[in-house]
């Protein structure tokens, strides 16, 4: 996947024809309300497996690949948690696209975007808790977004599984920059709890309609639970991953932050206090990490590609603790776990 590259007027095109048609912009969500569907859409089954044309054929996989057309991909992974009131988060996601992209290629913050917007609700207690696309560089990104079931509901426990979509960022995505020349993708979390401490083979029974495993939502088993801690270890070796808080969800930071900032570091974790921040937050990281651009130079590109300015120096402000790496360059750092991972005997082979 990733080939072509996103047009704007595509995007606009769509919109309008949707909106024209009397449908939202999230049309599979509203057909699986009304029970004309069912499932995870095709587009975001994690369980999917790539195709014959691929070398991971007949495996679950997901790949960032370099080509003559796209010969230094960026990876950037923006995973939603699309429990209860953070469903907004996917629609400000889907809006502001023509923004994300304009920063990302006019403002000159990374190359080739290859660009995978994906979901995450509670295994325990959800009908969809994980909903996993592909990386795209054109507009097939915009039909995966639209794709995803806005599923609201979530255990009520303080806790989603986003470690499921940790472990699925991990174990079953091929990041071919990475592996030749050492570039690092971007992984961002969006939410307002904090994960589950560790992934079972079995979560049980509690969701309306039957259970979850891990085989029947990854495609993989384990002998005994997988700690969340060494998930996370093993996904920050090819990926900058942060979490990205959002204030005007049911929790307060206090209650949550922490657990983040323990996974992560504190420095890899940011407090959004507006929805409408969410771009110019990833844009303004990306910036950082991937070009090494300062505020000044971020915040004048932004402005130069057509970003609202309160908006702009809002997010500038809830990421201003970061400074720009002095040696990641364009093609990131090869990040080393301090210790051996601790997955135990745990079954699901490494891909």
């Amino acid at each position: 996947m990733g080939g072509g590259s996103w047009d704007v007027g595509s995007y606009t095109s769509r919109v309008s024809a949707a909106r024209a048609s009397g449908k939202s912009t999230f049309d599979y969500d509203d057909n699986v309300r009304k029970g004309k569907v069912s499932g995870v859409n095709p587009l975001l089954n994690p369980t999917v497996k790539a195709g014959a044309a691929s070398p991971f054929a007949g495996k679950i996989m997901r790949e960032v690949c370099v080509t003559d057309e796209h010969p230094d991909p960026t990876a950037i992974l923006v995973l939603l948690d699309v429990t209860g009131s953070n469903i907004e988060q996917a629609r400000v996601v889907h809006t502001a696209l023509p923004r994300l992209q304009k920063y990302l290629s006019d403002g000159g913050f990374c190359n080739d975007p290859q660009i995978n917007v994906s979901a995450v609700g509670d295994a325990y207690s959800d009908k969809y808790p994980l909903q996993f696309g592909q990386y795209e560089s054109d507009n097939r990104l915009d039909d995966q977004i639209a794709a995803l079931v806005l599923e609201g509901n979530g255990g009520g426990q303080q806790r989603e599984t986003y470690e499921l979509g940790a472990y699925m960022a991990a174990r079953h995505v091929h990041q071919e920059p990475y592996e030749l020349y050492g570039k690092k993708g971007f992984v961002f979390l969006i939410g307002d709890e904090m994960p589950y401490r560790e992934i079972p083979n079995d979560f049980g029974g509690r969701y309306y309609g039957g259970r979850h495993t891990l085989e029947s939502l990854t495609g993989d088993t384990t002998s005994e639970p997988i700690g969340t801690k060494a998930v996370f270890d093993e996904l920050k070796e090819k990926n900058h991953v942060f979490f990205l808080f959002q204030a005007q969800g049911a929790y307060s930071a206090s209650q949550i932050v922490p657990e983040w900032n323990e996974l992560l570091g504190a420095e890899n974790v940011v407090i959004l206090e507006s929805p409408g921040q969410v771009v110019e937050v990833i844009a303004g990281l990306v910036a950082r990490f991937a070009s090494s651009l300062d505020a000044s130079a971020t915040e004048s590109a932004m402005l130069s590609a057509g970003g609202d300015t309160r908006a702009v120096k809002s997010a500038l402000k809830a990421i201003a603790k970061y400074t720009p790496p002095s040696n990641t360059g364009g093609s990131g750092v090869v990040a080393v776990a301090d210790d051996d991972l601790d997955i135990g005997s745990a079954g699901a082979d490494r891909l």
